[in-house]
């Protein structure tokens, strides 16, 4: 368990009472005695130094994590969010050591954090301006962290892609805290509570924004909430943890992307740290990672040997994959969407590393005001410097709903991954034909996620190659077959699964998309939706009835709190 105190705060004050309780050491270690518990110090000054203080809540994250890679294990405040984004980025051969971090993180406890800002933060920042004249201040981590700003934003953004891979619990006060001229709730509950992130609870906390991280004794009410939520996690995080290293070490050992020898490693090392930190973005797209990713080890081995950069780039690399397992082409307005949110990610990282300045930037920024963003994303990534890049452009179906040579200049030294069900669109490129699955691959994706999978030779085994059969080994018609199973156990679930998918009716099993000449996709994907929607239907009624009137919603008009109107589905 590592504690992480907050701006201007102190490893051992910020948790001390004033009768000089230090509860992370003379009550907590009663209630989880087999942890190891730190308190983590680090400079989080922004005034009184008698030295210059230069650092923002991101360097403040870097070294977190660094010095947390050999320890493991973390929980709470702005800088470890921060800590928890640097490690998820960690790869094979990338900062590998750092991974550690990830891979051991099981839950984060937020207590009292401003994920949206704090007014209070522009109180502060006042006061630290006037105290500039008398002393070494620090306003860059209170300008990131005024109210509504564009950094903390961009921050939650980032933790909710990744926080599906960690429990969460935002601990909000509910107390004014007295300040100078009056009291104010420093960081109210629409700021500690985030919507968003995946697999999350919300606690109020009878305390201010000093009070709810000091507890006073073991019958304190808040510290019953949070030592018991310690408590609860610590007996599932061992299990849990010791699963993220099996993946771990599995994926290692089956890593495909290796050079073909060590000088070209280093060759590739020493060109991605000439890149320059304005053009070091990471992954730029919203979306929740796929921990139960099987098999395709040749596709991924092809596609690295097209896409590999070489120690002289010239010009861009491109790779097409196709065949049948693309689905939902894209609509105009999606892909208008996409460059827009690639966009304004850009000039984020721009914000967030202190960049403000550069004259990229404020090129960027008045070309996107303006309306042209496929110019202004065109442009970036034709930089010079700009080398190390990957677009990757999805389900290209039809090539009327974008222009790649309005967004992809031509002298561009990045490179470029397109999927699609066109063959004919691999005519011009480098191309890679995505086969069916492989039997073993198959089963391994019907199985992940079922606790126990079916023995060789017994009845149920043979049900499931029955099933992954009868779904042509398309990828997407296996994994919700596998989902159904998986959430619908009994002593048969496969020859239950199998007699479901036997008596489903003939004309919903017959019944056709209109097909293009160069789309090859059967429909076996519809009827396992089908089937797991009819699932839905007969144990939750509601439920069905909310997902048949969001699919009128665009993504972005679904929100949370669209279900807590009372009888807004129901009528």
């Amino acid at each position: 368990i590592v504690a992480v105190h907050g701006l201007d705060g102190d490893w051992r004050g910020s948790w001390t009472v004033e009768n000089g309780t230090y509860w992370l050491q003379d009550l907590l270690p009663q209630r989880v005695p087999e942890a190891r518990i730190y308190s983590y110090s680090y400079d989080s000054r922004t005034r009184g130094s008698d030295h210059e203080l230069t650092l923002g809540i991101s360097d403040h994250g870097r070294a977190l994590v660094s010095d947390l890679t050999i320890e493991r294990g973390l929980t709470s405040e702005a800088d470890s969010l921060e800590a928890l984004l640097n490690s998820y980025m960690a790869d094979i051969d990338h900062l590998e050591e750092q991974k550690s971090i990830e891979l051991s993180t099981y839950a984060v406890m937020f207590l009292g954090t401003p994920h949206r800002g704090s007014e209070g933060a522009r109180l502060a920042k006042v006061l630290t301006t006037i105290l500039s004249i008398f002393s070494h201040t620090n306003i860059k981590p209170l300008h990131q962290m005024e109210s509504d700003g564009e950094w903390v934003e961009e921050l939650q953004e980032r933790y909710n892609s990744i926080s599906k891979s960690f429990k969460t619990v935002f601990f909000y006060e509910t107390l004014a805290m007295p300040i100078p001229f009056g009291s104010t709730i420093v960081v109210p509950k629409a700021s500690a509570v985030v919507p968003g992130a995946v697999d999350t609870e919300s606690v109020p906390m009878v305390a201010d924004h000093s009070t709810m991280v000091k507890f006073s004794s073991a019958g304190d009410a808040n510290f019953e909430k949070v030592s018991k939520r310690l408590e609860f996690y610590s007996r599932s995080a061992t299990q849990v943890v010791k699963k993220n290293w099996e993946r771990w070490f599995i994926k290692k050992s089956t890593a495909t992307f290796q050079a073909p020898d060590r000088a070209e490693d280093k060759r590739l090392e020493a060109r991605v740290e000439r890149v320059p930190e304005e053009f070091r973005l990471g992954v730029t797209f919203k979306t929740v990672w796929n921990q139960h990713f099987t098999g395709r080890n040749r596709t991924l081995q092809l596609i690295d040997d097209i896409l590999r950069p070489g120690s002289h780039r010239m010009e861009r690399k491109e790779a097409v994959l196709y065949g049948t397992g693309g689905i939902d082409a894209r609509r105009p307005d999606t892909v208008k969407t996409s460059i827009t949110e690639c966009g304004n990610h850009i000039l984020g990282h721009y914000r967030i590393n202190g960049l403000r300045e550069n004259p990229r930037f404020q090129f960027l920024e008045e070309t996107i005001q303006s309306g042209h963003i496929s110019r202004a994303l065109s442009m970036w990534l034709g930089h010079e410097e700009n080398d190390s890049w990957l677009s990757i452009i999805d389900n290209l179906d039809d090539p009327k709903t974008i222009d790649l040579k309005e967004i992809l200049p031509p002298k561009a030294k990045g490179s470029v991954l397109i999927t699609s069900r066109r063959s004919d669109l691999a005519i011009t490129r480098n191309s890679i034909q995505v086969p069916l699955m492989e039997q073993d691959e198959a089963f391994t994706l019907l199985t992940t996620g079922i606790p126990q999978g079916p023995e060789i030779g017994t009845d149920e085994w043979r049900n499931a190659q029955a099933i992954i059969q009868r779904l042509a080994y398309l990828p997407l018609a296996i994994s919700q077959a596998g989902a159904h199973i998986a959430m619908n156990p009994s002593e048969m679930p496969f020859a239950a699964y199998l007699d479901l998918y036997h008596r489903y009716p003939k004309e919903i099993l017959s019944r056709k998309a209109r097909k293009a000449a160069w789309d090859e996709k059967d429909d076996t994907v519809l009827t396992t939706w089908e089937i797991s929607f009819e699932a839905v239907q007969n144990q939750m009624p509601e439920a069905a009835e909310v997902l048949l009137v969001s699919e009128y919603l665009a993504p972005e008009g679904i929100s949370q709190e669209l279900f807590t109107f009372e009888g807004f589905f129901s009528g």
